[in-house]
């Protein structure tokens, strides 16, 4: 856990040090940047979350599949 705290605030800090920077400076364009370089980090983070949701879903899904055909041969077993 404060390993990923310190690997956000490295990437992040940085960012909002130089929005601040340009919001005191008055500089926009700092800022548009800074913003930038937010919403790309969001982004990025959005994106290897979905990436490992889908690892998840296929995870449960094979399993779904293996239950349901467990529960087909013991109903033959039975019925036999």
């Amino acid at each position: 856990m404060v390993s990923r705290i310190g690997w956000y605030a490295s990437v992040l800090c940085p960012i909002v040090l130089f929005c601040a920077y340009g919001s005191l400076r008055r500089e926009i364009t700092a800022v548009e940047m800074a913003f930038i370089c937010l919403l790309g980090c969001v982004l990025w983070s959005i994106l290897s979350e979905l990436r490992s949701a889908q690892v998840y879903r296929s995870i449960c899904s094979k399993v779904v599949a293996f239950k349901d055909s467990e529960k087909a041969s013991s109903a033959s077993d039975t019925s036999s």
